[in-house]
């Protein structure tokens, strides 16, 4: 039960998340939409920002509550798959609301003619063009030739692996699931970690195409907040692969060296811990950066202008002459990807259709 109260805190948490959305960011985004100085106090703006709230809030908690039934009344497979389906429906649903908000608030700007008058310049800044990935491949290959060892040592080994096998344990490192040995029991947990690594790799790799656009207003602030921001996005990603490949090889490769259901004691915690540490350090040192930034914006009276037309939803960017591929939401609130690009849809399919293919494999022949 502790596991399902667990999981369902994370998906309200989730939810919770996407509130971050409904704020201005750099002084006059707001959903995505390019609001001028002179209308950031619209009262249309306040009206759209309660009702997407409020939305968000009620999206978090039925997601949470239902998993909680789910958990309570299927089985642990079905409701540890119901878990991955009900994240992606969350995500789903806060990007509708999103768009809602997003063309709600874009028709009362096109109404009340808010860019009337106004100038825009366009500048470009070039030294941000030769910067190289903060951290090098080589701890990825590390990691890499960690699994085939591990492969090639379960492999010759597979023999001398008992005929029934943990393949779930509690927090407290105790199994409570098994399965009978075959190919899908025993290398399950080798094919998930090499895909979760293969995953994270191409997320360091796609730090060396995030967008580099400058802020004219403060420039150096601007580049001094972009290279740190792919510091930190490229070694939190690094630290957490490293913890999930050792703890997918250790499970990899536990039916071989222990011979029983024995896990060692404490590890479950220790790895999830060095999780959330790893999470949390990083997101603070991000938030770190960005009030920094935020607080050299505010020295300035002028605002960044962002051209909006080619993202669809406020999200989803499509521009065949941007030749980046990983491009800021015009929110700053992550990053999404130029889909006009054809790196774009194989990093897509690495992110997302490939952990859920391996997901829906291993729940199958489980």
């Amino acid at each position: 039960m502790m596991e399902g109260l667990l999981l369902s805190g994370v998906l309200f948490l989730t939810g919770l998340l996407f509130l971050l959305n409904g704020r201005f960011v750099r002084r006059n985004i707001i959903f995505s939409v390019f609001v001028p100085e002179s209308e950031t106090d619209n009262g249309a703006i306040a009206s759209v920002k309660g009702q997407y709230r409020k939305q968000i809030l009620m999206l978090a908690i039925a997601v949470a509550l239902l998993f909680i039934v789910i958990y309570l009344f299927a089985s642990h497979s079905a409701a540890l798959l119901s878990f991955v389906v009900l994240l992606h429906v969350l995500i789903i649903g806060a990007i509708i609301i999103y768009k809602s908000a997003h063309d709600h608030l874009k028709a009362v700007k096109l109404i009340e003619e808010w860019m009337k008058d106004i100038k825009v310049v366009k500048a470009t800044d070039t030294r941000l063009m030769t910067e190289s990935t903060p951290l090098p491949n080589v701890l990825y290959v590390m990691q890499l030739i960690a699994f085939i060892a591990a492969f090639i040592f379960v492999a010759l080994n597979y023999d001398n692996i008992p005929e029934t096998i943990a393949t779930h344990w509690n927090f407290e490192g105790i199994a409570d699931d098994f399965s009978q040995k075959n190919f899908f029991s025993v290398f399950s947990p080798g094919l998930l970690g090499l895909a979760i690594l293969l995953s994270l790799w191409a997320s360091s790799k796609g730090t060396r195409f995030f967008n580099t656009t400058v802020n004219p207003a403060v420039k150096d602030a601007s580049i001094n907040f972009i290279k740190n921001s792919k510091l930190i996005n490229s070694m939190m990603i690094h630290l957490i692969s490293f913890t999930m490949t050792l703890l997918f090889i250790l499970i990899f490769i536990r039916p071989v060296v222990y011979k029983d259901n024995y896990l060692p004691n404490g590890i479950m915690m220790m790895l999830i811990g060095m999780l959330l540490l790893i999470t949390v350090a990083c997101i603070y040192l991000q938030i770190s950066e960005d009030k920094k930034y935020r607080q050299a914006v505010a020295t300035t009276d002028k605002a960044p202008y962002y051209n909006e037309d080619h993202y669809i939803f406020g999200l989803f960017y499509y521009n065949p002459d941007d030749l980046n591929v990983w491009v800021p939401k015009l929110s700053e609130m992550g990053m999404t990807l130029n889909m006009a690009r054809p790196m774009s849809w194989f990093i897509s399919f690495i992110l997302l259709g490939l952990p859920i293919a391996v997901l829906i494999v291993i729940t199958i022949f489980s």
